[in-house]
């Protein structure tokens, strides 16, 4: 649908969401998918690959995110911003505009991944050095079962079989400061926490607003058995 707008729209849309995504948690997407289907690739034999689902992930890539930007820093946001006025789809430019919003939200924010902290707390480098990843907070998948499904459920077994898992975000707050300093501190962990929500709010319209776009296609793959997966334990621990 985006590409009956523009070519180079679905390729946006898809950055500047993955982009926001990441800003509060890890995002698994075709990328990482593409990325450990080629690693089981390279050792595997012929006889291996007659029924693995991993040959086709890199092939079952829709074709619209295919085409070559040159989106880097703020361009896709202000392609959006652009064109969204200019959109014949009344579903295009709601989705646009929804996005939009789900980034300006984001705006000023970073991932406060665990290890920019080392230097600050003692311990941390070698909690960190001891710990099985950090495990995705949400998967980006063309439809329920699919390829990247599969890759991700791949993972998720493997998690925290070496380990505690890497916590996804870690904040610190600097408690012997003065009282104005201090609610200054106390502000900046939870402004993040606020925008995290709201961006994440934001997201949830727009998966209704591609549900309601797409329910056709989306239904008839729900139908499908999708892909099997190698069975393993759930190592995933409750923490």
């Amino acid at each position: 649908m985006l590409r009956r707008e523009h070519e180079s729209l679905p390729n946006a849309f898809f950055e500047v969401l993955i982009e926001n995504l990441y800003k509060w948690m890890r995002v698994y997407d075709y990328r990482d998918a593409v990325e450990q289907a080629n690693c089981y690739l390279e050792g595997a034999d012929v006889e291996e690959l007659k029924d693995s689902f991993y040959p086709l992930v890199e092939k079952n890539i829709p074709e619209c995110l295919r085409v070559p930007t040159n989106f880097s820093g703020q361009e896709a946001p202000r392609f959006l911003a652009d064109i969204q006025p200019k959109l014949h789809s009344a579903m295009a430019r709601h989705l646009i505009r929804e996005l939009l919003t789900m980034d300006s939200l984001g705006k000023g924010h970073e991932h406060p991944w665990p290890g920019k902290l080392v230097a600050q707390v003692p311990g941390l480098e070698e909690y960190l050095s001891d710990t099985d990843g950090c495990c995705p907070g949400c998967a980006i998948t063309w439809h329920e079962g699919d390829e990247i499904s599969a890759c991700f459920d791949e993972e998720a077994n493997s998690s925290g079989q070496n380990g505690p898992l890497e916590p996804s975000i870690m904040s610190m707050m600097q408690l012997d400061l003065p009282t104005s300093q201090l609610d200054d501190e106390v502000r900046r962990v939870f402004d993040y926490v606020g925008a995290m929500l709201k961006s994440l709010a934001s997201g949830a319209k727009i998966i209704e607003l591609i549900r309601e776009a797409d329910d056709e296609h989306l239904r008839i793959d729900r139908l499908k058995s999708g892909v099997s997966v190698e069975p393993g334990s759930a190592p995933l621990r409750q923490e």
